[in-house]
C-alpha cells in the first residue's frame, strides 16, 4: 500500500494551496482528482487583486492565457427587471480568470504529485493516519485534506451536504456587449439568481444558482429573457457546465481529516469563493506540517491558522443579515447599500429580494436524488 504524509482530495485552488503549503514544509504530498484534469468549472472566476498577489507569491506569475477576456471587472449592475437596474461601481478592478488554465497552473506549481481520474470512495481513520478507499484499492496517508468542492460526499455535515445551490454556467454567442458583471434577480426566490459575465467579443456566459437542480432550465430561460430585454442579443448556446455551490457550514473535519473551501462550507459572500479556497487550503497545509513536525493536535492547529478567514466569514454573515448581499472580492470595502446609486427604498427592495433568494438557497432538506448532469459535474 502506498503511503504519503498528506493526500489532498481535489485539485482545485483549495487543493493546490494545501498541497503547496504541505510540500513546502517538507512533506510528501499526493493530490487525487476524480475527473479529468484540467477541467472547466461553473464559476465566474473572479478574484481580488490583493488575493491574486498573495497567490503569485506562492505559485509564481500567473500566465497571461489564464486570464479571462476581458480580464478586468470594473463595475457591476443589479437588475430587478428590465426597467429597474442599479449600478454598483467597484472601488478597484477585480480580475477574472479562466479556471481551466488557472487551476492547471496552480497544481503544476504545487510541488506535489497528481493522480487524475481517481475517486475517493470513503475515508477511514487508522492508527497510522487515514486510509482512503479508491476503486483500484486504497491509499494511506498521515493526514487527508478534502478539497473536493461543494458536492463532496466526504463532508457529512448537514450545513455543507444539504445546504447547497445548484450552479450552471452556459456560454453564448451574443450581439450585445457586457462591460461588467450583470446580476439578475429572477422572478421568484425559488428561481434563484443569475450573473452575466463578459467573455470575448461577441460572447458572454450566464451563471445561475438555484436550490432545486430540476429548475435550472427554467431559471436559465428567465435569465435569457431578461438579458434579451437588456439588449444583449443572445443567439446560440455554445456549451454548458454544471456543479454545486456550498452554503452553510462550516465543517472543518475530524481527527486527521481536514476540509477546506466549499467542501467545508467556507465560501464567503458572492465573489469570494476563490479567496476562501486559497486561504483555507493554505491553513490546512500549514496545520499538517505543524502537526506532523511538532505533534500538535491537527484540528487545533488548523483552527488557529484559519482564524482570520473565520473572522471575515462571520463579518460577512452579519452583513448578510443587514442587507443580505455584499459584493465582497469585487469591492474590497463597500457593502451594496453604500455602493448602489439608488435611494434607500430601492436598496431595501433589492435587499429584500436577495434575502428571499438566499433563504431559498439555504432551505433545509436534501437536494433531489438521482439527478444526472453528465461528465461536467463538479
Amino acid at each position: 500500500m502506498a503511503r504519503w504524509d498528506v493526500i489532498v482530495i481535489g485539485a482545485g485552488p483549495g487543493g493546490a494551496a494545501a498541497a503547496r503549503a504541505a510540500s513546502a514544509g517538507g512533506l510528501r504530498v499526493l493530490v487525487v482528482e476524480a475527473g479529468r484534469w484540467p477541467r472547466r468549472k461553473p464559476c465566474g472566476g473572479v478574484i481580488s487583486a490583493d488575493a491574486l498577489a498573495r497567490v503569485e507569491e506562492r505559485f509564481g506569475p500567473t500566465p497571461l492565457e489564464a486570464f479571462a477576456n476581458p480580464p478586468l471587472l470594473r463595475q457591476t449592475r443589479i437588475h430587478l427587471s428590465e426597467r429597474e437596474s442599479f449600478s454598483a461601481p467597484l472601488s478597484w478592478p477585480a480580475l477574472r480568470v479562466e479556471r481551466k488554465v488557472f487551476d492547471g497552473h496552480l497544481i503544476r506549481h504545487a510541488g506535489a504529485d497528481l493522480r487524475a481520474r481517481t475517486s475517493v470512495l470513503s475515508l477511514l481513520q487508522t492508527d497510522y493516519g487515514v486510509d482512503l478507499e479508491i476503486a483500484s484499492g486504497s491509499l494511506e496517508a498521515k493526514v487527508a485534506i478534502v478539497a473536493a468542492g461543494a458536492g463532496s460526499t466526504l463532508t457529512p455535515v448537514r450545513g455543507v451536504r444539504r445546504t447547497l445551490a445548484f450552479a450552471s454556467r452556459v456560454h453564448y454567442r451574443a450581439k450585445g456587449q457586457v462591460e461588467g458583471r450583470e446580476w439578475l434577480l429572477l422572478d421568484t426566490a425559488e428561481d434563484g439568481l443569475a450573473a452575466i459575465d463578459p467573455e470575448r467579443d461577441g460572447q458572454l456566459s450566464i451563471v445561475t444558482a438555484v436550490k432545486d437542480p430540476r429548475r435550472w432550465k427554467q431559471s436559465q430561460a428567465q435569465a435569457i429573457k431578461l438579458a434579451q430585454g437588456l439588449g444583449l442579443g443572445i443567439e446560440v448556446e455554445r456549451e454548458a457546465e454544471f456543479g454545486w455551490l456550498a452554503r452553510g457550514g462550516p465543517w472543518l473535519g475530524i481527527g486527521r481529516v481536514l476540509a477546506v473551501g466549499d467542501a467545508a462550507g467556507l465560501g464567503l459572500a458572492l465573489g469570494l469563493g476563490l479567496e476562501s479556497a486559497f486561504e483555507s487550503g493554505e491553513a490546512a497545509g500549514l496545520a499538517a506540517v505543524e502537526s506532523l513536525q511538532t505533534g500538535r493536535e491537527i484540528q487545533a492547529a488548523y483552527k488557529e491558522h484559519l482564524r482570520p478567514l473565520l473572522r471575515r466569514r462571520q463579518a460577512e454573515r452579519r452583513l448578510h443579515s443587514l442587507l443580505r448581499l455584499r459584493l465582497g472580492g469585487l469591492d474590497g470595502q463597500q457593502d451594496l447599500g453604500e455602493a448602489l446609486s439608488a435611494s434607500f427604498t430601492k436598496r431595501g427592495a433589492i435587499g429584500l429580494r436577495v434575502s428571499q433568494i438566499l433563504q431559498a438557497l439555504d432551505a433545509e432538506g436534501a437536494p433531489p436524488g438521482g439527478f444526472r448532469v453528465g461528465p461536467g459535474t463538479a
